[in-house]
């Protein structure tokens, strides 16, 4: 089965913020299972309901945004791949399924894949 995908690029902060907050990202997958360590269901409908939900940056989200350009450069260098950031606030979702998204980090464009 092949889903048709939409992306929207070029959004600003805020509106990422936005589209995410009206779907589930892969992020919020464990979460909405009850598997996450650092968010239960509750938080998480919490978040989505909530127009003014405060947004907190962690410690580990800070060091994984400062560390995120390196490791994918190095794994790049070390498995042969070309990896290109889209940005970080380009959403990609499913047109058939519009409430779920991702957020990519990189996308491998060797070879033209």
């Amino acid at each position: 089965m092949t889903t048709a995908l939409r992306a929207y690029l070029e959004q600003d902060r805020d509106e990422w913020l936005e589209r995410r907050r009206m779907g589930l990202g892969a992020s919020d997958a464990a979460a909405a299972l009850g598997l996450s360590p650092w968010k239960s269901p509750l938080a998480l409908y919490i978040e989505k309901v909530a127009s003014n939900t405060l947004i907190v940056e962690s410690e580990r989200i800070f060091w994984g945004k400062t560390l995120e350009p390196i490791v994918a450069q190095v794994y790049g260098e070390q498995n042969s791949r070309v990896l290109v950031d889209l940005g970080g606030f380009t959403c990609i979702e499913a047109q058939d399924l519009p409430i779920a998204y991702c957020t990519l980090d990189r996308v491998d464009v060797t070879n033209g894949s």
